[in-house]
């Protein structure tokens, strides 16, 4: 019987039994053990692993009733056949043993061709993953760039027509130098507070759209709002004259 908890890389004593009985009958004539006086044995010998569920009772089913088995790691079934003859016991460790080479690797008794083609599969699994990784770290690197100059003139000139629309163009506010520097260094402090930098060419690429809805958004405070009313209620009343 092979072993069937390959991937967990435990063996049942059910199997275990089978081998004992196997090596049992070819070298000492004995007669068959059986797998409940084998479980006694299992749980005589591990009762503390048992009583702290280290090792956890399975059940098996045999026309249509359920029977209880444990699973055994490779050395814990080493362990179990102390009680077995010398010879027996060699048998039995060494077809554990050969359990243990599958699970160091499962693939020893593939056929080369069926070898080479797993392989080939992992190393274009893991061409594939190491090919996202990059990707996704030049994706990472390219958003944390600075502003390209294209951009920069775009975040400028998104500035400029901002500006434009309050203060209005050629207007009073627009003209005067005050009310135009205050008006433009307000929409380049929201970019500079808002990114933490100290000039907006050292946005990062990845908030440029963010900075341009901002920029579209801007509303000037109070203050700032009175001196370009105030500006322009001047060049009114002047013209008025």
């Amino acid at each position: 019987m092979e072993l069937t908890n390959l991937q967990n890389g435990t063996i049942t004593t059910l199997e275990l039994v089978e081998q004992i009985n196997l090596f049992r009958k070819q070298y000492d004539n004995k007669s068959e053990l059986r797998h409940d006086t084998f479980l006694n044995i299992v749980r005589d010998e591990f009762e503390e692993e048992i009583s702290l569920q280290e090792i956890l009772e399975r059940k098996y089913e045999v026309r249509g009733r359920e029977y209880p088995m444990y699973e055994l790691t490779p050395s814990q079934a080493k362990q179990v056949l102390v009680r077995e003859s010398k010879s027996v016991r060699k048998a039995v460790i060494a077809y554990v043993e050969k359990l243990e080479q599958k699970l160091a690797d499962p693939f020893a008794n593939l056929s080369t061709e069926l070898k080479f083609m797993i392989q080939l599969e992992q190393n274009q699994t893991q061409q594939a993953e190491q090919i996202q990784v990059i990707e996704t770290k030049m994706v990472e690197i390219e958003n944390n760039l600075n502003l390209t100059r294209a951009q920069s003139k775009q975040i400028k000139e998104a500035i400029q027509k901002k500006a434009t629309r309050l203060l209005g163009y050629e207007s009073r506010a627009y003209k005067n130098k005050v009310v135009k520097n205050k008006t433009f260094n307000s929409i380049h402090k929201l970019l500079w507070n808002s990114f933490q930098v100290p000039s907006y060419q050292d946005i990062p690429k990845k908030e440029f759209k963010t900075a341009l809805e901002m920029i579209e958004k801007f509303n000037p405070n109070e203050e700032l709002s009175l001196m370009i009313i105030g500006a322009n209620a001047q060049m009114r009343m002047e013209e008025l004259r």
